[in-house]
């Protein structure tokens, strides 16, 4: 509701949105027309698997999937059940690198 919110929303160009819960009624602000929220409202996630994310430039919008290798999925999840999964190893290796442990998770050893 400020200013600079505001500044910021009508000088950015290029906008990605991720998958969202709520809050789908204050997209038409970013400049996305009804049929692009709709998009937004189907993105879908596969755990593990893919993201999809919509971007939107100027005028031009589409839905891309993102697909990490296992590197990047364990260097960037969030995901509760991973989290306690790294947390688990720690204990049990309290010495154990970051490298380590991240080798440790892309074999699947956990």
């Amino acid at each position: 509701n400020s200013n600079a919110a505001s500044a910021v929303l009508s000088n950015s160009y290029i906008k990605f949105i991720l998958m969202i819960q709520k809050g789908y009624e204050l997209l038409d602000k970013y400049g996305l027309s009804p049929e692009e929220i709709d998009e937004v409202k189907n993105l879908t996630s596969v755990r593990k698997k893919y993201s999809e994310v919509f971007i939107k430039f100027n005028k031009h919008a589409q839905v891309l999937r993102i697909q990490p290798n296992k590197c990047d999925y364990w260097i960037c999840t969030t995901d509760p059940a991973d989290e306690t999964k790294i947390n688990n190893i720690k204990k049990k290796n309290p010495n154990i690198s970051d490298v380590q442990l991240l080798q440790y998770l892309m074999e699947d050893k956990a």
